[in-house]
């Protein structure tokens, strides 16, 4: 009988844009399995120090081997600062699986002062720029300023 060490994978945390208080925030999570066999039953939980709940996801399908693991979750944030989201995974066949990622959270408003107003992150076609105005122009009424660092939509 021959013993093998397995060194568990750690699990990705991706955060969708930036973590803003009261504001949902989608997670990736993510892992490769390592084992020669499927994981069944997995469960994936995400919790931080100040986001609302805990979270909990059960996978629909068994993780084939050397497949990636993928869940997605929501997580609000209820005060500003540096915080630490942790996620484990679990199943029938591995336990232990974990990571975290540390995130700054930011007030209830963009680094512009601008309340109120929907910042986003967003590429469009090159006909819906309007070189003289140096504004991209969704639609009659939505404007993006593209003189600021990130895309500010406005009426």
């Amino acid at each position: 009988m021959e013993d093998y060490r397995l060194r568990l994978p750690d699990i990705q945390i991706e955060i969708e844009g930036d973590a803003i208080v009261n504001r949902p925030s989608m997670c990736q999570l993510s892992f490769q399995n390592p084992l020669p066999k499927p994981l069944t039953h997995g469960v994936f939980t995400v919790e931080g120090p100040d986001f609302s709940t805990r979270n909990q996801v059960k996978l629909k399908k068994d993780v084939l081997p050397k497949e990636q693991a993928t869940s997605f979750v929501v997580v609000t944030p209820k005060t500003p600062g540096d915080k630490r989201i942790t996620a484990k995974f679990k199943s029938r066949e591995l336990n232990d699986v974990d990571g975290y990622v540390n995130v700054r959270v930011f007030d209830d408003y963009d680094d512009n002062n601008n309340n109120n107003e929907l910042v986003a992150e967003t590429r469009f076609p090159s006909s819906s720029y309007d070189n003289n105005n140096n504004n991209i122009i969704i639609s009659n009424d939505i404007h993006i300023d593209s003189n600021w660092n990130r895309n500010s939509i406005y009426h």
